[in-house]
């Protein structure tokens, strides 16, 4: 049986908030949102990705299809759940957002050369042989785009490099924070507190830390972050290989011996580029094969 027509999914460029009419148009909505507003014959699926339980929009708008995170659902049966979407005799969806966690899970607790980090490589593998071969099955391999990617790069810290920044409670004292390293929201609890600029810059040269403020925020076309308008006032930006000792590897629930070994955070899109995520893509479409995205240097495009 053929499968339901799909019409290619629209994101309006919702990962790409490059000007401020575009942000505000689409009032910063998720990919699969921003599909299903485009018009009311287009259908998403999101399974366990952080923030799909939130409506977005006027009228609080969320995909149709939903899967919540539940680690007792096997990955095959998550596989299951979502490909099914795409036949669903009623809303077929036209985009499907998968997310996996155990990658993300062992890199952060055990470091990039970790016997646990080797495991979820092949595990990554072996879901993906899954998807592939379910879709053929399905025959919806001809029919679909597929793209593999991570949502970030990491890169390792051992557990004691920090930066200790809580300890300047001079300056912290008159600070909300949000987000966590590699980098920290801070918004000024006074408004017009004239002093708390100066005295994180003097604090970022003393630490070697990267400081930006909403005059100099980095630009839009590397950050993807648009005139967004909850932005901070400013952003603090730890170098590769530490933390701030904001680490999750120090919360008392650790036990004693997690903070001497390597962990891995995230990285931002100013850093080295060896390591950013790279994807996988299927299409049906007709491509060229030599295509690589500008971003690419010649090195990389080598290691590719």
């Amino acid at each position: 049986m053929a499968p339901p027509k799909r019409g290619r999914p629209q994101t309006r460029g919702a990962n790409n908030t490059s000007t401020t009419e575009d942000n505000q148009q689409q009032n910063e909505n998720p990919s699969g949102v921003v599909n299903e507003m485009e018009a009311g014959d287009r259908f998403s699926g999101v399974s366990m990705w952080p923030g799909m339980n939130f409506g977005y929009g006027e009228n609080y708008q969320k995909s149709t299809h939903a899967l919540p995170f539940n680690p007792d659902i096997t990955l095959e049966e998550r596989v299951e759940i979502a490909l099914n979407w795409f036949v669903h005799p009623e809303k077929p969806a036209n985009f499907v957002a998968f997310y996996a966690e155990t990658v993300d899970e062992n890199g952060h607790d055990f470091g990039p050369d970790s016997d646990e980090v080797s495991a979820a490589v092949k595990m990554a593998d072996y879901i993906t042989d899954y998807i592939v071969q379910k879709l053929r099955t399905m025959a919806l391999w001809d029919d679909i785009h597929v793209i593999v990617t991570a949502d970030h790069g990491m890169s390792p810290v051992f557990g004691t490099n920090l930066v200790n920044i809580s300890q300047e409670t001079s300056i912290m004292d008159k600070l909300g924070v949000s987000s966590s390293s590699p980098i920290l929201f801070f918004y000024k609890l006074n408004e017009n507190d004239a002093e708390i600029g100066q005295q994180l810059e003097e604090a970022s040269e003393r630490l070697g830390f990267e400081l930006f403020d909403t005059s100099n925020f980095p630009e839009e076309n590397d950050w993807h972050m648009g005139s967004l308008q909850h932005l901070p006032d400013y952003l603090a930006i730890i170098p590769l290989n530490y933390s701030f000792d904001d680490a999750f590897w120090l919360g008392p629930w650790n036990d004693i011996c997690r903070p001497i070994k390597d962990h891995m955070l995230h990285t931002m899109a100013s850093m080295d580029l060896t390591i950013h995520s790279l994807k996988c893509i299927h299409s049906s479409l007709d491509m060229d094969p030599n295509f690589v995205p500008d971003s690419l240097t010649t090195q990389n495009k080598d290691q590719i």
